[in-house]
């Protein structure tokens, strides 16, 4: 279920700050940021197969960052397009929003514009 499964991959998070150290989180933070809000975007003005690729992008790199709740979704989302069923995009952007919000409270980064990743997608 996906209430279930953690924002946060608390796991991974100690492997990125073992392999990267704590320093570097900030700026992984706010990459991920800068390329989910761009997909984002994208999500919202696309349909059908169009999405597949986008939402596969962002679920890699939700998985890069720990982001444990937002991978299962995008997987889900790629699922449904495979199937050709629909998929709710400002529900993904809000699901962005969250992880990115959690992911800094867990390594201590500046919050920086993660709350408008979806602003252009949930106001559609």
């Amino acid at each position: 279920m996906i209430d279930d499964t953690p924002l946060i991959d608390m796991q991974r998070l100690a492997e990125m700050r073992d392999d990267f150290g704590a320093e570097i989180l900030p700026e992984l933070h706010a990459l991920f940021v800068s390329e989910a809000a761009v997909l984002v975007e994208r999500i919202g003005a696309e349909d059908g197969a169009d999405l597949v690729p986008l939402v596969h992008t962002l679920k890699g790199s939700a998985q890069t960052m720990g982001m444990a709740r937002l991978v299962l979704v995008c997987k889900q989302a790629e699922t449904a397009l495979h199937e050709g069923r629909k998929t709710d995009p400002a529900m993904i952007a809000h699901l962005v929003e969250q992880s990115a919000d959690a992911f800094a409270g867990e390594c201590g980064c500046q919050i920086r514009n993660s709350d408008k990743i979806g602003s252009a997608v949930m106001s559609r």
